[in-house]
């Protein structure tokens, strides 16, 4: 789970600190570094501290341990990794025995198995939207335990290259818009002074999507449309919500296109921002005009309108209940729809070419 910046954390650790000194040691031996790192727990859960606020915290995992999302497996309730991957034996023993002593054994598949309770007991008609209109049916849909298995993945994957990763012990860290950049080279990275929390800023989210990933409501800058396959005057749109897909487009971030003429494919698209009103329209006439597409504002506006009336629709279905859920359902609803607002106007981006 994601816990908000600022919050003051203890010491505290699931297990003896010689069982955690140990685990750093072998984390070491096997490539990777940790300094002035400890687990923490605070008034939102677990997560990593530094030992002295005065010193610069250093957490890096090598390629070695970054597990491929879709290479984990669950068996007999405890993590680990299929025998068809790639992942050598020693970093396979290490993997394991992290994740069932500090990880996934340590709370991880409890809380992980609350959430998708608490999702199970919203009404029918509420689950049954969520599912068609929002791409929830991994988490509501199937056994349960591979749901909490799911679930838990998403919550603490971290994009690698092309695709997500588990990376032990960087995965406890929770995640602000403040925090800790992710350093990616030949390894995944964290390093800085933090004030007492260990904190990791995410890449591009929105109140949809950080519901779905950690099952809290949350206010973002950002809002993306929802997927969708829209035809239109100016032909096919197809839009994904793959945030990690884009190129840069001079200085700008923007979504990786394919198609041509009458038909496009987004792998994202913003729909608003708050600190850049003008940049979401201007994103799309620029990529509708590289199509050589036409009516870019009558086609975003069309995007705009379909995606509010989703939201809109999920508000009325919540409408007749109360609970803790349906509470966080409706802010992150009202989240999602006050960040679309953030769309004035359009500000043309840089003629360079994406790259």
């Amino acid at each position: 789970m994601r816990r908000n910046a600022g919050v003051v954390m203890e010491q505290a650790s699931p297990r003896p600190a010689s069982h955690w000194q140990e685990m750093l040691d072998a984390l070491c031996a096997l490539g990777g570094a940790a300094q002035n790192i400890a687990p923490g727990k605070g008034a939102f859960g677990r997560g990593l501290v530094a030992v002295n606020p005065a010193e610069p915290v250093l957490l890096r995992i090598p390629q070695n341990l970054l597990v491929p999302v879709n290479d984990i497996e669950c068996t007999d309730g405890r993590i680990g990794i299929a025998p068809s991957s790639t992942v050598g034996e020693s970093e396979r023993r290490f993997f394991e025995a992290y994740e069932e002593t500090f990880s996934w054994g340590a709370g991880g598949r409890s809380e992980s198995s609350v959430l998708v309770g608490s999702l199970d007991r919203l009404p029918a008609q509420v689950r049954e939207l969520l599912i068609a209109d929002f791409g929830f049916g991994d988490v509501l849909e199937g056994d349960i335990a591979s749901r909490a298995l799911t679930q838990f993945l998403r919550s603490r994957a971290a994009f690698w290259r092309q695709g997500f990763v588990i990376a032990p012990v960087l995965e406890l860290a929770n995640r602000s818009p403040e925090g800790l950049r992710y350093e990616r080279g030949t390894h995944l990275q964290i390093q800085g002074y933090v004030r007492n929390e260990i904190l990791i800023r995410y890449g591009n989210e929105d109140a949809c999507s950080t519901f779905f990933r950690f099952g809290i409501a949350e206010r973002q800058p950002a809002a993306f449309s929802l997927s969708m396959n829209l035809r239109c005057d100016a032909g096919e749109i197809v839009i994904r919500r793959n945030f990690n897909d884009a190129v840069m487009h001079g200085r700008e971030r923007v979504p990786r296109t394919h198609g041509h003429g009458r038909a496009l494919e987004l792998s994202y698209l913003m729909l608003g921002h708050g600190k850049s009103p003008r940049m979401a329209r201007g994103i799309f006439r620029t990529l509708m005009g590289e199509a050589g597409m036409n009516d870019a504002d009558e086609t975003f506006d069309q995007i705009v309108r379909i995606n509010i009336l989703k939201f809109v629709n999920l508000l009325k279905s919540l409408e007749p209940y109360e609970g803790e859920m349906i509470a966080k359902l409706r802010k992150m609803a009202r989240y999602q729809l006050e960040a679309m607002t953030w769309c004035v106007g359009s500000r043309q981006l840089s003629a360079a070419a994406r790259q």
